[in-house]
């Protein structure tokens, strides 16, 4: 009889300790599936306020006072919060519209500051692009949502450093914005030349 009760007591410390272990497993993933609703939805909402601050920089005139209000929100976002929801690429895109904002921001040339407006409003969409990527591939969208239904301006990444170079060159004085399209177009279709890719253009 003492037996029996031994193994009666053991077998409902077990049970409790199943129970109990069961328990924790179900509240560890219901608290991990709460933290990533919660960070998915923070990382879309910061990513909107990226593509809606980089387009307005391309829309309302340098002299304006709201381009200078999209300019320090801009930068909060670059420098703050975007790096904490950012994946890889994104940082590289982030990046790239804040060095042709920059020069953008700093150029006196007329000339250089058309040229460096078209790669702002170029930059704008491939970043916005990018953005919506990152959110797509973060909640597991891809394959339902991306497919052929969208655009996307994001894909070109070499095509989008030469720019990044022929603009450097400009800005150093190596190039005339005179012979900019020329020099960007030459190199262009070299890159293409090597490996095939979609071209889209401006």
């Amino acid at each position: 009889m003492r037996t029996e009760e031994l193994i009666l007591t053991a077998s409902g410390i077990l049970l409790t300790l199943v129970t109990l272990i069961i328990g924790i497993l179900k509240f560890s993933k219901q608290k991990k599936r709460e933290f990533q609703k919660t960070f998915f939805s923070t990382q879309l909402e910061i990513y909107k306020q990226a593509a809606h601050h980089a387009a307005a920089l391309y829309v309302y005139p340098k002299s304006s006072d709201e381009y200078m209000a999209h300019r320090y929100k801009y930068k909060n976002l670059f420098l703050g919060e975007m790096c904490i929801v950012e994946d890889k690429i994104v940082e590289e895109r982030m990046v790239q519209f804040n060095t042709i904002l920059n020069w953008y921001h700093e150029s006196k040339k007329e000339s250089e500051a058309a040229i460096l407006k078209k790669q702002l409003k170029h930059f704008a969409l491939v970043l916005a692009h990018t953005l919506r990527n990152s959110s797509i591939e973060t909640w597991k969208l891809k394959n339902d949502v991306l497919g052929e239904l969208f655009n996307d301006f994001s894909i070109n990444i070499e095509e989008d450093k030469v720019r990044i170079k022929i603009c450097r060159q400009m800005i150093s004085g190596e190039l005339t914005p005179e012979l900019y399209d020329k020099e960007l177009n030459k190199q262009l279709n070299e890159l293409r030349m090597k490996e095939p890719i979609i071209i889209y253009h401006d």
